[in-house]
C-alpha cells in the first residue's frame, strides 16, 4: 500500500517541479531572479506562467533574421 502511496507522491509533484525548472530557466533568461522563480513555479504552477507571460508580453518580437537562423547548421563545402 506504500508503494502506491510513493508513486502517486512522485506523479503529484514531478508536473510542478518540472514546470518550477522551466519557470526558472525563463526567468533567468530574461534577467530575473531564477530561485524565486523556480519557488513560484513549484508552488502556483498556473499562476506563475501566466505571469511570466504578462512581463515578457512587452519584449519585441524578433525579426527573419534576428531569429534563429544562426542555430542552423549549414555546410557550405558540400557541392
Amino acid at each position: 500500500m506504500t508503494e502506491i502511496f510513493s508513486i502517486a507522491f512522485v506523479y503529484a509533484w514531478s508536473a510542478p517541479v518540472a514546470f518550477g525548472f522551466f519557470a526558472a530557466y525563463w526567468a533567468q533568461q530574461t534577467g530575473r531572479n531564477a530561485w524565486l522563480w523556480l519557488l513560484f513555479g513549484v508552488l502556483l504552477m498556473p499562476l506563475a506562467g501566466i505571469v511570466l507571460l504578462m512581463l515578457n508580453g512587452d519584449r519585441k518580437p524578433t525579426t527573419p533574421g534576428n531569429g534563429l537562423g544562426h542555430l542552423i547548421a549549414v555546410n557550405k563545402d558540400l557541392p
